[in-house]
């Protein structure tokens, strides 16, 4: 019989409520992630996802901070390998905020999130500054995270799309990536054009930086 592909892990706090919800976050940006009903003993949660050509693998955190990462018997060992490792960097991530790793930089970017948050969306000037100020909240927390994954000089002052990619090379994830590289692409034309968001834009702005903040 052939042996069971599986990997045990400790990770501190990630049996707390609040990490393993980012973690299943942070996992569905990656893959197809599926939350899976299970009343084991001592289990917090359960999700799956899944890979290429009906390959599974079934990420169960416990109370006691272990996760166990289990491959189906479909599932290639060499594959298995690569995303349990996978797996296991983007839970270290989920319990590694920058909040925690680099506080006092990022509260920075907390405080012009919550300004933001002052200004009147129904106005148009005000719109523009909100646009302006997600991007700049975004471009400090992606810079902090470089940082805490050891990045130093030139890579810390790069556009926002190459930032991203640093960190994605690293393993981690950038909680919806794509549209915090689309909020670049809003404030380039404010700044560049005098282009005016719509009320919906600005709003969604604010979603998402508050999300990659609480991401990251």
């Amino acid at each position: 019989m052939a042996r069971a592909l599986q990997k045990s892990i400790t990770i501190s706090h990630i049996s707390e409520l609040e990490n393993f919800e980012r973690l299943l976050d942070l996992l569905g940006e990656k893959y197809k992630c599926k939350q899976i009903e299970d009343e084991g003993e001592s289990v917090v949660g359960h999700c799956r996802i899944s890979l290429q050509k009906n390959q599974e693998i079934n990420i169960v955190v416990y109370t006691t901070d272990r996760v166990l990462i289990r491959a189906s018997p479909r599932t290639a060992s060499e594959l298995f390998d690569k995303e349990a490792l996978s797996v296991e960097i983007i839970a270290k991530q989920a319990t590694t905020l920058v909040s925690i790793t680099r506080p006092l930089t990022a509260q920075r970017a907390k405080t012009i999130l919550d300004y933001t948050l002052t200004l009147n969306p129904d106005e148009e000037i005000q719109r523009m500054v909100i646009i302006i100020l997600c991007d700049t909240a975004n471009e400090i927390i992606l810079r902090e995270k470089l940082k805490a994954l050891g990045f130093q000089g030139a890579p810390l002052d790069e556009g926002i799309p190459d930032k991203i990619k640093r960190i994605e090379d690293k393993g981690h994830v950038v909680y919806r990536a794509e549209e915090v590289k689309n909020i670049r692409e809003l404030r380039n034309g404010i700044v560049h054009r005098g282009d005016i968001p719509d009320q919906g834009q600005t709003e969604k702005c604010l979603e998402i930086t508050r999300n990659l903040l609480t991401h990251t």
